[in-house]
């Protein structure tokens, strides 16, 4: 979303634009945004959701860890490694704490940010699910366990009193285009 931020910018100079990154559920109050993207879907009848996009996550090490620490068969082999994820009690967001339950012991390096887990992970620091849609952008990692993958969802979230607003209409067709443009990257399929 970040990058394509420049057009919505051009478009609409006077709209600020806050990006707010957590991995627990929305506030109870639908008044602290005027659109979200959450990774599940909110049961409130105080907004409108929809599936925005699905995307995948696979396990990632940078090539220089797997050189150093040599080939993994499985999921139970990972008991031997250093995991990179999200800080344990930090994790609210269910579809993130199935994957927390699959590994089979708590990461040793913690972080709320997965900016954190892919660069940690491609300088060497140890193993990381990572979305593809990122790390196969970059050369230095490489996907293990090529059948453990982890399938997520994109949901739009906007406030029922917020549906008509221009500037809530205008991030959602943005969103809806980058969506649209990169869903083979999100799905992997580079």
């Amino acid at each position: 979303m970040a990058p394509a931020l420049a057009s919505l910018q051009q478009s609409h100079p006077d709209l600020t634009i806050e990006l707010v990154t957590a991995t627990t559920h929305l506030g109870q109050s639908v008044r602290t945004f005027d659109l979200a993207v959450t990774l599940e879907e909110p049961v409130s009848e105080r907004v409108r959701t929809r599936a925005l996009s699905s995307y995948t996550l696979g396990l990632y090490a940078s090539k220089k860890y797997m050189e150093s620490h040599g080939p993994i068969a499985s999921v139970d082999a990972l008991q031997d490694h250093t995991l990179i994820w999200y800080v344990d009690q930090l994790l609210d967001v269910v579809p993130l704490r199935q994957i927390n339950e699959t590994l089979p012991k708590i990461a040793a390096v913690q972080s709320t940010n997965v900016i954190a887990h892919w660069q940690a992970a491609a300088a060497g620091v140890g193993i990381a699910p990572l979305p593809k849609f990122i790390a196969q952008q970059d050369n230095r990692l490489t996907q293990i366990l090529r059948d453990v993958e982890f399938e997520g969802r994109f949901w739009l979230v906007i406030p029922r009193e917020l549906t008509r607003l221009a500037r809530v209409h205008a991030v959602a067709d943005l969103l809806d285009e980058v969506v649209a443009d990169r869903q083979a990257e999100l799905m992997g399929h580079i």
